[in-house]
């Protein structure tokens, strides 16, 4: 009965998930999501036109070339000569650019100095904290990094840490799931790390101090010890797959998607297996999400003498990002535009008043798109495409941006952060590269081979990613949405592009002339 369940399960899981990446790729192939940078956080839909099927050409023709030697390259000095320059680069930017941060991370950052100081006015009601307690967490870690220093750019020096890891999680993770033969590294892992460290946005990304990057390493790993457990049963794999997963929750509460992904991969898993040790494992990712940072708030709560409420409720963030309009934002549709906000303190931050409110305006509005099903195409269209076909990811959007006053002395940085010759090239580069990324993905899990499907060619482990994506993409439809939120739903995809490539003619062609498909990593 188990072992049935869990190959109908399977199915449905592959099916909805290379459906959906092939529409991923159908849509970022013919589309593009332009931000215009400057405060408005606006975005702008435009087809692609030369200059994308030019670097699409150039793209794939990089790809050729690096795969006549890719194949005999140690996999360890790709990513320690990769690593060198991604850390290099990485450095140059942050001391090229002008160390600030701005939006929700600024607040962070200066409530993190303020707690050093004793001052904990940020909890007290009306203010952000009270507003966003989960954000303790990330004040937590800032906290700990002005321990150190009191530049911002500490907070951007541990984020190249976290990338450098982040590319190293992808390499293991291919490895896991791909490689054949122990100490053999495939060409599958070899592609992985080379495009692991070609997606840019994670380069940019270095000055965004919002515990993204570190909450994605966490995540990444929770599901490496996940692999490996499946693969080999170890105690240790089996502990860290939870505790990797409260780290993550800590940095940041979006990767509650994480732990409801991992929950459901762990329940196939056991369907397919019957081990005893999986129960264990999903009680322990449950009690990991229920009590999420727990133990932080009740310091705070401790050290401060105020009590944390919890976050807006819910339902208002879910209503804001279904109106129609509101305001005078001119930020796409479904993204943040207020009215949460002026929601929670129109009921005086009552959190069950406002729940009541959220849930009001939420039938309304759903009321509203039901007798308007045109406009409502139009609306969640709009959401959905500026969510998931900005390349880029808000990565630059989120710097130091010259329409914001900031100086730079840097002409490459200044041409960068004004979005003209360099953040264009940077665009059509990630906009060939995540085209790769869908398409490759898509050809991975989508049964178009059915023998390979009924072989159980794709392994039940890896359905985490699958289910990752699939939460995000419902998540950030009827929830609030920005571009950036994409980006680790795409990287994940990267190692199943890489095996997609791997596994095509010009690689078995070159494997085969070379006499292996791999070398000692």
């Amino acid at each position: 009965m188990l072992q049935t369940l869990h190959s109908i399960a399977k199915k449905i899981v592959v099916i909805m998930g290379g459906l959906m990446l092939a529409l991923l790729f159908c849509a970022q192939f013919l589309i593009l999501s332009h931000p215009v940078l400057d405060d408005r956080e606006k975005m702008r839909l435009q087809f692609n036109g030369p200059a994308f099927w030019v670097t699409l050409v150039i793209v794939v023709l990089l790809l050729w070339f690096v795969g006549r030697w890719l194949l005999r390259f140690p996999a360890g000095a790709l990513f320690g000569i990769l690593a060198a320059v991604f850390t290099i680069t990485a450095v140059y930017i942050i001391f090229r650019v002008p160390p600030m941060i701005k939006g929700d991370a600024a607040v962070v950052a200066e409530n993190a100095g303020k707690f050093l100081r004793g001052d904990y006015a940020g909890l007290e009601k009306g203010h952000y904290l009270d507003f966003w307690p989960a954000q303790l967490g990330l004040v937590a870690w800032d906290g700990l990094l002005f321990r150190i220093s009191d530049s911002v750019r500490i907070l951007f020096i541990a984020n190249i840490g976290f990338s450098l890891i982040n590319c190293f999680l992808q390499w293991q993770i291919a490895a896991a799931l791909f490689r054949d033969e122990p100490g053999q590294a495939c060409a599958a892992e070899k592609l992985t790390i080379l495009l692991s460290y070609a997606f840019l946005p994670l380069l940019f990304f270095v000055l965004f101090a919002y515990g993204f990057v570190p909450g994605l390493c966490f995540a990444q790993a929770a599901f490496l010890s996940l692999i490996r457990f499946s693969k080999a049963g170890g105690v240790v794999d089996a502990v860290l797959c939870p505790v990797f997963l409260s780290l993550a929750l800590f940095f940041k509460p979006n990767y509650l998607i994480t732990a409801i992904a991992l929950g459901i991969t762990v329940m196939l898993l056991f369907a397919e297996t019957r081990k005893k040790a999986y129960p264990a494992i999903l009680a322990a990712l449950i009690l990991v999400t229920v009590f999420q940072n727990a133990g932080l708030y009740a310091y705070y709560e401790k050290v401060s003498g105020m009590e944390i409420r919890g976050d807006v409720p819910r339902t208002l963030t879910m209503a804001m990002s279904v109106l129609p309009e509101y305001g005078e934002t001119e930020r796409p549709a479904g993204w943040y535009n207020g009215y949460e906000y002026d929601a929670y303190v129109s009921v005086d931050y009552d959190r069950e008043r406002g729940a009541q409110l959220g849930r009001e305006k939420l039938a309304e509005t759903m009321s509203y798109w039901v007798q308007n099903p045109g406009k409502a195409i139009r609306f969640f269209g709009e959401k959905w495409l500026t969510t998931w076909c900005d390349p880029m990811y808000e990565s630059v959007w989120i710097g130091p941006l010259v329409d914001d006053g900031a100086a730079h002395f840097d002409p490459v940085m200044e041409s960068l952060y004004a979005g003209d010759y360099a953040y264009l090239v940077a665009e059509k580069w990630m906009t060939a590269l995540a085209v790769l990324v869908y398409g490759g993905a898509a050809l991975f899990w989508f049964p178009w081979n059915r023998r390979r499907f009924r072989d159980a060619a794709i392994p039940t482990v890896s359905l985490y990613t699958l289910l990752f994506l699939l939460g995000g993409v419902m998540l950030h439809l009827i929830s609030e949405t920005k571009s950036q939120y994409a980006f680790p739903y795409v990287y994940c995809l990267i190692p199943y592009a890489s095996c997609s490539m791997a596994n095509s003619r010009l690689f078995v062609k070159r494997a085969e002339k070379n006499g292996k498909a791999g070398d000692n990593s």
